[in-house]
């Protein structure tokens, strides 16, 4: 039988090469070297070998609408994933030599092809970190592979990892250029990295985040009339969320704090909402008994977004005379006691109400006579209360408020 190599050689040096031809020749170069270190050492040394699988893969993807091509390509990438299996030498050399067929043939179109190839960039830079950052300043690619993450692959957590770790414009990076679903993923890394170390990302990215909150925030409320199968209005409240736990951390805070837009968009934002939800019956209406946070409620994009809300201007006001007084200027404290009700659709709502009023109040005499400027109307009546078989009684001047068995009558 002739020798794959050879033959791939004596195929290159045709006009038109026969394309299942040139298959077979990878096939045979595949098996050759799987699992078996000689014969990677031997073939990753044949120059000429390299360059005959270089022509081959250039003549594929310069082919359109060829299955036969496709699948020539699908086996090209996994011989060269073969030849750099363990092996860090080939490693670079394939790196070195292939590294733009790789990406070419990863955006070809064919889903097999295009994870094949991730696979084997991914295995490379495991065995040559030092490689990464030249992918990484590709962010085209960079947004192909966070769109792979969608689908889960390792390699997409990796290199956002990574990026985590250098000095990237995401500005370039988390833009509406990626799907709603790469978006998502990066999200989703960034948050469980926040959660290992609260000052492990950049600050740059925060801002850019929170600058991508504001562009598109209004889409939730969408979903008071409009069906939430779009994935808009998840993004929006995991951005919401993620930009909660960063407003507890320095220096994110301080940035988020200076950030005017991002403030006040928040504040009018949680008006928008709570106005919406008293309009009517809606994603965003208080839902006053406990058992009926059902799973379809949870996964609503509406679930916790006001108390995230309230969470984020809370924070915002913390020690900062500025924002403190916007709260006011904007008429947000009055709304804000408001929303100071047990609420199945916001859990803790009352909890974070109660840190932002400590919080604009703190050193503010004008937000403190403006609270003690209100006057308690009596008591609201709660079905959470009700359902526990208690409710609230005041003594006879109304100054002090207890706990009581709840008796219907």
């Amino acid at each position: 039988m002739e020798d794959p190599s050879e033959m791939l050689h004596r195929l290159m040096l045709e006009d038109k090469p026969a394309v299942d031809r040139v298959t077979e020749c990878f096939r045979s170069l595949r098996n050759t070297c799987a699992g078996n270190s000689s014969a990677q050492e031997e073939l990753g040394q044949q120059a000429e070998v390299l360059q005959d699988a270089d022509s081959a893969i250039s003549m594929g993807l310069s082919t359109t609408d060829s299955e036969e091509w496709n699948l020539c390509l699908r086996i090209s990438a996994q011989f060269l994933g073969n030849l750099t299996v363990n092996n860090t030498k080939n490693q670079e050399i394939v790196w070195a030599r292939f590294c733009l067929q790789l990406k070419k043939m990863a955006q070809h179109g064919d889903t097999k092809l295009t994870n094949t190839c991730l696979m084997v960039m991914y295995n490379i830079l495991l065995g040559c970190p030092n490689l990464t950052s030249d992918l990484v300043n590709d962010q085209e690619f960079v947004r192909i592979i966070c769109d792979s993450g969608a689908d889960g692959m390792e390699f997409a957590q990796y290199i956002v990892e990574h990026m985590l770790t250098q000095d990237v414009d995401w500005s370039k990076v988390y833009t509406t250029n990626i799907s709603v679903g790469g978006r998502l993923f990066i999200l989703d890394v960034v948050e469980n990295r926040l959660k290992q170390s609260n000052n492990s990302i950049p600050v740059s990215l925060v801002t850019q985040l929170a600058s991508q909150f504001c562009q598109h925030s209004e889409c939730i409320l969408r979903t008071v009339a409009d069906s939430v199968e779009a994935l808009e209005p998840i993004e929006v409240a995991t951005l919401l969320q993620l930009l909660a736990s960063c407003s507890a951390h320095p220096p994110y805070l301080q940035a988020l704090q200076s950030y005017r837009n991002f403030f006040i968009n928040c504040a009018f934002l949680l008006k928008s909402i709570h106005m919406a939800g008293k309009e009517q019956n809606n994603c965003f209406s208080t839902v006053p008994k406990l058992s009926e946070a059902d799973d379809k409620l949870q996964n609503h994009p509406a679930f916790g977004f006001k108390a995230n809300l309230v969470r984020v201007l809370g924070n915002l006001c913390w020690k900062h005379k500025e924002n403190q007084d916007m709260m006011n200027e904007l008429s947000i404290i009055p709304l804000l006691l408001d929303c100071c009700n047990i609420d199945a659709r916001n859990p803790f709502i009352i909890q974070w109400v109660v840190l932002a009023v400590r919080n604009l109040c703190e050193g503010n005499k004008d937000n403190q006579a403006v609270i003690a400027g209100m006057s308690r109307q009596g008591l609201v009546e709660s079905a959470v209360l009700t359902e526990l078989g208690i409710t609230l009684h005041t003594d006879e001047d109304n100054n002090t408020v207890h706990i009581a068995p709840f008796h219907p009558r």
